[in-house]
C-alpha cells in the first residue's frame, strides 16, 4: 500500500500526541515535530510536505517510523535530524553536545558589540572556554567577516574529545577559509588555570556548564539525552563560574572583558562572583524573555 506525504504527516502527528513525555513538555507541537523529521529525512522544506499531500514517500516509511518512535522517548528533534539552526546558521549537533539555545543568542551579541569597541586597538586575541558545538564562537566570526573586522586571533576549547570533533565540523561547514585560519580549537579544563596557555587574551566569552546538579538531573528525565556534563555546575550551579571568573582575570589584558551565560536563578550570586575575582563594571543582562542570562565584567 502507497505511503503518501499525507500518510506519513497523519501518523507521526497521532503517534507523537500518545507519547507522555513530549505532551508534559511545554511548547511541543506533534504536527511541527512530525514535519521536520520528514522533511529532514526527504531533504525537502516543509512547505513542500503542505504543498504535495499526495506524494508516495513509501520509501523512507521504515525510516520515518523509527524517527518518530525515538522522538516518542524523548529523544529531540535537533539529535535526530542532526542539525539546529542559531543565529541564522544551520548547526551539526550530535549528543556529545547541548543543542544550541535561543537564549544563547545575547552572548553572541553582546560578545560582538564588546569587539566593536576593541576593534580599533592592536589584534584582538578572543578565547571560548567550553565552546560545544562551536556555535557562539562561529557565529561570531561570521559576524565579524560581516562587518569587516578580521584583525583577530580566536582560541576555544572544552574538555570533551567529541564536542571538539562537532565544533571543527561545524567550522569546517560554516566558516570561509579566511576565518577558519583565526580560530584554533584545543582540549582544556576550564578549572585548570588559564595562565597554562601562556596567552594574554582581551575578551573571553563562555557559555559554561551552571545548572544545578539535581537540576540538571530533572532535567533529563524527559528524555533530553543532553550530555549532563554540559549541564551540571555542581550544587549550586556556580562552580564553574568561578573558575571562569578567577581564571579570566589573570589572563585578561587591562579593559579585558568577561562574558559569561549564567541562570536565571543564580545571575545576581554570579554578578557577585565576578566582583570578587577583581572585575569592575559588573553588568546583568537579560534576554529576549526578559530574564538575568548574561553576566559580563571589566578588568580595569
Amino acid at each position: 500500500m502507497m505511503f503518501t506525504v499525507f500518510d506519513a504527516r497523519s501518523y507521526g502527528k497521532n503517534i507523537l500526541q500518545t507519547s507522555q513525555i513530549l505532551t508534559a513538555q511545554e511548547n511541543f507541537s506533534a504536527s511541527l515535530d512530525s514535519d521536520v523529521l520528514l522533511s529532514s529525512l526527504l531533504g525537502k522544506e516543509r512547505s513542500w510536505l503542505l504543498a504535495h499531500p499526495d506524494a508516495d514517500v513509501s520509501a523512507i516509511q521504515s525510516s520515518f517510523k523509527n524517527l518518530i518512535e525515538k522522538r516518542c522517548s524523548g529523544t529531540p528533534v535537533a539529535y535526530l535530524t542532526g542539525k539546529k539552526d542559531f543565529f541564522q546558521s544551520s548547526f551539526y549537533v550530535t549528543p556529545a553536545v547541548l543543542i544550541p539555545k535561543p537564549d544563547t543568542e545575547l552572548l553572541v551579541e553582546q560578545t560582538l558589540e564588546a569587539i566593536r569597541e576593541r576593534s580599533n586597538s592592536s589584534p584582538l586575541s578572543l578565547l571560548e572556554p567550553c565552546t560545544g558545538s562551536g556555535c557562539v564562537v562561529i557565529s561570531v566570526l561570521k559576524e565579524l567577516e560581516k562587518i569587516g573586522i578580521t584583525n583577530i586571533t580566536t582560541s576555544a576549547f572544552d574538555i570533551s574529545n567529541e564536542a571538539l570533533a562537532v565544533a571543527k565540523k561545524n567550522a569546517e561547514n560554516l566558516l570561509s577559509p579566511k576565518m577558519r585560519d583565526l580560530l584554533s580549537f584545543f582540549r582544556f579544563n576550564l578549572q585548570e588555570s588559564f595562565s597554562r596557555l601562556g596567552t594574554a587574551y582581551d575578551i573571553i566569552f563562555s557559555n559554561p556548564p551552571y545548572v544545578p546538579t539535581e537540576m540538571a538531573r530533572l532535567l533529563l528525565q524527559d528524555g533530553r539525552k543532553e550530555p549532563f556534563i554540559a549541564l551540571d555546575g555542581g550544587a549550586e550551579g556556580l562552580d564553574f563560574i568561578q573558575a571562569l571568573a578567577n581564571n579570566s582575570y589573570v589572563v585578561l589584558k587591562r579593559n579585558g572583558m568577561l562574558l559569561s551565560e549564567v541562570g536565571e536563578y543564580h545571575a545576581n550570586q554570579a554578578a557577585d562572583i565576578l566582583i570578587k575575582a577583581g572585575f569592575s563594571s559588573v553588568t546583568i543582562h537579560k534576554d529576549f524573555n526578559l530574564q538575568d542570562r548574561l553576566v559580563t565584567g571589566i578588568k580595569v
